[in-house]
């Protein structure tokens, strides 16, 4: 249809004067048609409207970059965000995500760590062994921690023990 044609023009007029919004509107008015004679020429120019969308964005992901390895992680986060809500494609910010996500887990497993050390050290040995497996279920290193673990277990079963034997002792008095 005519009205096809049009919109291709439009699209293809926006792509060349690098307004990638009118462009992309004057596609998406193409969705209820379907045309699959035109579908290469739709594709290219979707194509071309992503590279305006990167090239706009290149300023950022450069910011983005910089500030991430300077130890800016929200700042990199922040920027990360704002590229991956136009561009859910570009591969420095998912990188960027998935890193602070990474980082994000370890310091969690960090601080678990400690509170098991602090809960072992108050032989709170329940509590060390909970932690402990929380920890593994983040992502710490099972082997090295599956032997507190186990000790953690054990004399948190022996505790239970000693408990219930002093709580029967203390019927016999």
């Amino acid at each position: 249809p005519r009205v096809v044609e049009i919109h291709l023009l439009a699209a293809g007029h926006f792509v060349r004067n690098g307004d990638e919004n009118h462009a992309a509107k004057a596609l998406s008015n193409l969705k209820p048609y379907e045309n699959l004679e035109r579908k290469p020429e739709i594709d290219k120019l979707e194509q071309k409207i992503l590279a305006l969308k990167a090239r706009k964005f290149e300023h950022v992901e450069k910011e983005m970059i910089l500030a991430w390895e300077e130890g800016r992680f929200d700042v990199g986060l922040e920027l990360a965000e704002r590229i991956l809500s136009s561009l859910p494609q570009n591969k420095a910010a998912q990188q960027v995500r998935r890193e602070f996500e990474k980082q994000q887990r370890q310091d969690r497993i960090t601080l678990i760590l400690h509170e098991a050390d602090d809960a072992g050290g108050r032989h709170a040995f329940g509590r060390e062994a909970d932690l402990l497996k929380k920890a593994i279920a983040l992502g710490a290193n099972a082997l090295e921690l599956s032997q507190r673990l186990r000790y953690a277990r054990n004399m948190a079963e022996k505790q239970r023990e000693e408990i219930e034997i002093a709580d029967l002792l203390r019927l016999w008095e």
